[in-house]
């Protein structure tokens, strides 16, 4: 593994590794399935699922520095 890509820089990550590997820019499939979100994601959370969720990824989350905060549904 050489390259680690984050999904906040999504477009851009594969595109340095498509440079890399000589595919076409043309090549990359463009997102199909766009969210209809209204409210940011954390909003779609009640109590319950947040503290599920920030434990099931708790490592990830100190590991990449993400955080998993915001308003939490009631």
């Amino acid at each position: 593994l050489d390259t680690l890509g984050r999904f906040e820089r999504f477009e851009q990550d594969v595109q340095e590794v498509m440079e890399r590997i000589g595919l076409p820019e043309d090549s990359l499939v463009r997102h199909k399935n766009r969210s209809r979100r209204l409210r940011p994601y954390a909003a779609y959370y009640d109590a319950e699922s947040h503290t599920i969720v920030s434990n099931l990824y708790a490592e990830d989350a100190e590991r990449f520095g993400y955080r998993f905060d915001g308003a939490v549904a009631g």
